[in-house]
């Protein structure tokens, strides 16, 4: 069919660890903890917490396929669109789930393969040993109950499912051209299995994995020299799993603004000239959304992985290229 092409793929990878991975107990941390256990008397306990990278950590494999389709109907110049939809089979994945480790007790269904319950005292008694060991609460070795190990990992596996999209028409419009789009990706399922045996829990649209909506839509104009652009970016909502009960993180809109102008530039991509651009990030200053994230050392009011804090930003460039 004309302006219709039909695509896909298959492919297997792997990743190896990076340097920080591989240092493992070097760039560890332990440190006692009181969690909530719904199996104790007083609805805590005391445990050894143990962060950073795990030793002898492995390269992540993948097996990968995606099917998609491009349309452009010579009917309609200017239109387009693309949509692909993606499954990522991971084995081995490196990943952590130190995030949820006030939550590991009472999830033992989930968690299980990264807790041990009546540790000997002699192997507590090392951590605590351990040059990079912390102890605020002042709790004692023989107070410990289990360890619960939130060290990046090979987990046992994930699987991804989404598609990617992206529409755009650019007609001609007042002497120039005018572009109008709208790309994102829609995330339809994380399924993670921390270890062998464990159960399978959906992640997606948790704190510390992604979003299941993300959109960018963009409007702009261009004539010779001179553009326009604006986008709006769209972060979805999503759980707050840390907090008792679960909160509802918000979702999260910006505008970006960009005006550029080339001056006696020449034709071609190599053309010589100066060409002046003027960008506003997050034109109207809109604060991240309040995410209450409990850490060790502060107290964060937003998703740092989701969101920025500093606001508005503006940039100004100019370019010569001769």
């Amino acid at each position: 069919m004309q302006g219709v092409a039909l695509r896909g793929s298959f492919g297997t990878s792997f990743r190896a660890p990076h340097f920080d991975e591989l240092l493992g107990s070097a760039l560890s941390s332990f440190r006692p903890l009181r969690v909530a256990d719904p199996a104790s008397p007083t609805g805590t306990s005391n445990v050894l917490g143990l962060f950073g990278y795990a030793p002898e950590i492995g390269p992540e494999k993948a097996t990968s396929w995606t099917v998609g389709v491009d349309i452009a109907p010579p009917s309609i110049p200017g239109l387009k669109a693309s949509l692909t939809y993606y499954d990522v089979d991971y084995t081995d994945r490196i990943g952590s789930v130190s995030e949820d480790y006030l939550r590991f007790l009472a999830n033992r269904d989930l968690f299980a393969g990264v807790i041990t319950d009546n540790p000997p005292l002699d192997l507590v008694q090392g951590y605590f040993a351990m040059p990079n060991f912390s102890n605020p609460l002042g709790i004692a070795p023989g107070e410990i109950v289990a360890i619960i190990d939130g060290r990046t990992r090979n987990l046992s596996a994930e699987l991804q499912r989404g598609i990617d999209f992206d529409l755009g028409y650019a007609p001609e419009f007042a002497g120039g051209t005018l572009d109008l789009g709208l790309a994102g990706t829609h995330i339809f399922s994380i399924k993670r299995q921390l270890t062998e045996g464990a159960r399978q829990a959906e992640v997606a649209g948790l704190y510390a994995s992604p979003v299941k909506w993300r959109l960018r839509g963009r409007m702009g104009w261009s004539k010779g020299g001179f553009s326009a652009n604006g986008f709006v970016n769209y972060t979805g909502g999503y759980k707050n799993q840390l907090v008792t009960p679960a909160a509802h993180v918000p979702a999260w809109t910006t505008v970006d603004l960009t005006l550029a102008q080339t001056i006696s530039a020449e034709t071609g991509e190599s053309g010589r000239g100066l060409h002046l651009a003027l960008s506003l990030v997050n034109l109207f200053d809109r604060d991240p959304p309040f995410a209450e994230i409990p850490s060790f050392s502060s107290a964060l009011g937003y998703d740092p992985e989701k969101a920025n804090p500093l606001g508005r930003m503006v940039s100004v460039q100019a370019t010569i290229r001769w």
